[in-house]
């Protein structure tokens, strides 16, 4: 039985396989572009703001400096209880004309606050021909100068109708460096991340509060954020809605001109991720238990073979369950290695793939636990019933 489920495993990092080298084929490297001339599509970057003091002032001003000559940035100070506003109003007045802050209204009911902070964002924004673009990204969040420029030029190659780009994901302390990476594993390794740029695959979309990029026709043809306003993780759904109704999307790699630290510290990254892992997993606990199950089962069970038959405790070497449990452990070893060389993560941190499982699984649980069993859901300040919420 134990060789059984080994021979299972194996199958499936080989099949990860293939799978990474279709996001190395398939996702590109947004290619650099020049400058567009003045009088084309104008674009509204559109910037949730709440209690973001710590980065939003250097990140807005990456936002403002773009080498584009049609686009504005638009924040909404979403009732921020730190120095939000001031920070901001510094901005404001070294980028005058280029920069407007929105004034957050209450929370109506029905809304989660991101989501209400873009739809106000929106109603701004000066983006509202058919062609115009919106951008939406989080407060964190840095743009090199020839982002914008970058990024329209993809989108127009490509004839896209949304594209959302992958940043460079920056890590500072322990806990980030071990549990980041999932994020991008995720994308590249666990799920087939590439099959966004499939046309034909309009059952897998994708987003991301880094940086989603829609036409406004496109926008309001799926009736922006209003028709999502309960969802937890609103930045993918926008990318699968418009998928599913027949708008062409894209994902592209932005590592050397966007990027982010999404968690500032171990208790920080635990507590972002007890947030979103519950509903990155489906948002019921019929699909969030079996995902836990697999993760565990997936990235324990053949390390624990091995270091068990070296200490005599389980089929040592020699026995088929411990040649399959070998395999699989440098299978997923080189996978991940070539996801994290991709995506400039450290290859260093794959050598502890048995804690960065066991840490992302504890996690997954307890938000799990929080979320689908306690039906409670809290962010900065914020609580709701989570069973009012969708992913």
């Amino acid at each position: 039985m134990l060789a059984v489920l080994l021979r299972i495993l194996l199958v499936l990092w080989l099949l990860r396989v293939v799978n990474v080298a279709l996001f190395y084929r398939l996702v590109p490297n947004v290619p650099p572009a020049r400058r567009r001339a003045p009088g084309g599509a104008f674009v509204s970057v559109v910037v949730p703001a709440r209690d973001e003091e710590r980065s939003v002032g250097p990140a807005t001003e990456s936002k403002l400096s773009q080498d584009d000559p049609e686009f504005e940035v638009v924040v909404v100070d979403d009732e921020s209880r730190d120095g939000t506003r001031e920070v901001l109003r510094g901005v404001e007045r070294k980028f005058p004309g280029r920069l407007r802050v929105v004034e957050g209204n209450r929370l109506p009911s029905g809304w989660l606050g991101k989501p209400h902070a873009l739809h106000q964002g929106v109603t701004a924004a000066r983006a509202t021909r058919p062609d115009d673009w919106l951008v939406f990204s989080d407060a964190d969040v840095s743009f090199g100068p020839d982002l914008l420029s970058r990024a329209l030029a993809h989108a127009e190659a490509k004839n896209l109708d949304f594209l959302t780009l992958f940043p460079r994901m920056e890590m500072k302390s322990a806990g980030e460096w071990l549990m980041t990476p999932a994020v991008g594993n995720v994308l590249a390794v666990y799920a087939p991340g590439w099959l966004v740029n499939v046309p034909a695959a309009r059952f897998m979309g994708a987003g991301g509060g880094v940086f989603n990029m829609i036409r406004r026709e496109a926008y309001d043809a799926i009736g922006g954020h209003a028709a999502q306003k309960d969802s937890v993780v609103d930045d993918i759904l926008l990318g699968l809605r418009a998928k599913r109704a027949g708008f062409r999307c894209g994902i592209a790699l932005a590592l050397d001109s966007l990027s982010v630290r999404i968690y500032h510290g171990f208790r920080e990254t635990v507590h972002g991720f007890t947030k979103n892992l519950y509903w990155g997993m489906g948002g019921w606990l019929v699909s969030a238990v079996p995902a836990l199950a697999l993760t565990f089962l997936d990235g324990l069970l053949p390390s624990l073979i091995l270091v068990g038959g070296l200490a005599g405790l389980s089929p040592g070497p020699g026995t088929p369950a411990f040649s399959l449990a070998a395999a699989v452990v440098l299978l997923t070893v080189a996978v991940r290695a070539a996801a994290h060389v991709r995506l400039r993560y450290s290859v260093t941190s794959i050598l502890f793939h048995p804690a960065f499982i066991l840490a992302i699984g504890l996690i997954g649980a307890r938000s799990t636990f929080v979320n689908g069993v306690l039906g409670r859901h809290s962010w900065r300040g914020r609580h709701r019933d989570a069973r009012s919420l969708r992913f």
